[in-house]
């Protein structure tokens, strides 16, 4: 049986193939695109309709000496928020699926979360355990999954990885970094490095303050933005749109283009061409001298830059 994520590839691929073609098909990209960004989270109900959950875990770690965050976890949501105090506390819930009641509660058993602090760094991981190499996991053909929720003080680095599910940052302070396979990113009110990555899904960025650098990234997709820039920010797309705001005063160097689809800004701009179904807008973007470098790229989709 084929993966979901080669199904997803599959479809991209195709997609850029026809709307190398026909102009039509960028629209219908997107509404694809949004519509697997909205699709991934815990609730798949893979393996079974009957569903086992443990929401007791609980850990709590004193912030002074930690620098960053770390979580590996199995499919599921993430939140990370701003702690009021100066405690880095995780809350996880474990949770796996079965044709009957009985099998799902067995299966949870092998659906594992530990937190464990490593010198500076704090580690969070969400892991499935097999009592052999060489046997089937207990757990099913489709694994089971963690939900976790993380608080974490001021200046401490978050970096995230999980392979299904939807991410929430609020509030953080220091470089963030989140990487998902399949599923929505959405970050408010961060303050700091900002590094977002996922394969299909949305990516939504409110209220930012970048320092250094701006990362945004995913094949299928909406990526929409909404804050101050920093030095180096890079934006790219393979199917979906582009909404970059910014306030009025943002002067960058800017090299935005895409092969199927409009460049559009309401700011200033050296050079814009448009060509065929091809448009790019290069030089500097807004006016005054260049705090950073803005470059954006979209294989199928358009690029919206709005000065607020």
């Amino acid at each position: 049986m084929y993966s979901r994520r080669a199904i997803v590839l599959a479809v991209l691929i195709g997609l850029a193939f026809i709307a190398s073609t026909t102009h039509p098909w960028i629209h219908g990209g997107r509404l694809l695109a949004n519509k697997y960004a909205d699709e991934f989270s815990t609730d798949f109900g893979y393996g079974g309709s009957f569903k086992a959950v443990d929401n007791s875990f609980h850990k709590q770690f004193g912030a002074a000496g930690v620098r960053s965050v770390r979580v590996e976890a199995q499919p599921g949501d993430i939140t990370v928020t701003r702690a009021d105090g100066d405690r880095i506390s995780i809350n996880g819930e474990r949770i796996a699926y079965g044709p009957s009641n009985q099998i799902a509660e067995e299966r949870l058993r092998y659906v594992c979360l530990d937190a464990v602090q490593d010198g500076d760094v704090v580690r969070v991981v969400g892991s499935l355990w097999q009592p052999e190499p060489s046997s089937p996991n207990p757990a099913g053909p489709n694994g089971g999954f963690t939900n976790i929720v993380l608080r974490v003080p001021p200046g401490v680095a978050v970096y995230l990885q999980t392979p299904a599910g939807k991410v929430a940052l609020d509030g953080l302070t220091g470089t963030v970094e989140a990487h998902v396979d399949m599923g929505s990113i959405e970050a408010r009110s961060i303050t700091g490095d900002l590094i977002l990555r996922t394969s299909a899904g949305r990516i939504s960025v409110t209220n930012a303050a970048i320092k250094e650098e701006l990362s945004l990234t995913t094949s299928m997709g909406d990526i929409e933005f909404e804050g101050s820039l920093g030095a180096r920010n890079h934006v790219e797309v393979s199917a979906g749109r582009v909404q970059m705001t910014v306030p009025r005063s943002t002067c960058v160097r800017l090299d935005a283009a895409t092969n199927a689809g409009q460049v559009n800004t309401n700011m200033s701009v050296t050079e814009r061409k448009s060509e065929a179904m091809k448009s790019s807008a290069v030089g500097i973007l807004g006016e005054g001298q260049p705090t950073g470098d803005l470059r954006i790229r979209v294989s199928m989709g358009e690029i919206n830059i709005s000065g607020k």
